[in-house]
């Protein structure tokens, strides 16, 4: 899944507070996924949109998540495998939301 501009661009500012920094601490927050300082401060401005990667360093940051080590891998793939079953439940409560609402309206519509 790739992220829009809009969404990159709006991305670390709304990362940055949500793992408890404020603007000053844009520089902060950015060296917890080996950012530069410089390159923290032009995502800040939004100056620069994050790459990929980086958005991908904000969500294992946002998730608590240490540095990728072998012996660590099996629990990293047993963490991925939660959160693709909670991306599923909620793919498959919309649809069965979606689905109420149709029936709703054939039943109204009777």
């Amino acid at each position: 899944m790739t992220a829009t501009n809009e969404t990159r661009r709006s991305g670390f500012y709304r990362w940055r507070e949500a793992m408890g920094f404020d603007g000053k601490g844009s520089v902060k927050a950015g060296a917890l996924i080996g950012l530069t300082k410089g390159r923290a401060i032009d995502l800040h401005s939004g100056k620069a949109i994050p790459t990929e990667t980086e958005l991908l360093a904000m969500a294992a940051a946002r998730l608590g998540m240490p540095p990728w080590r072998t012996e660590l891998d099996g629990a990293f793939a047993h963490a991925g495998e939660i959160l693709h079953g909670i991306a599923s439940a909620d793919e498959i409560r919309e649809l069965r939301d979606e689905t109420m609402m149709r029936l709703g309206g054939l039943v109204a519509t009777e």
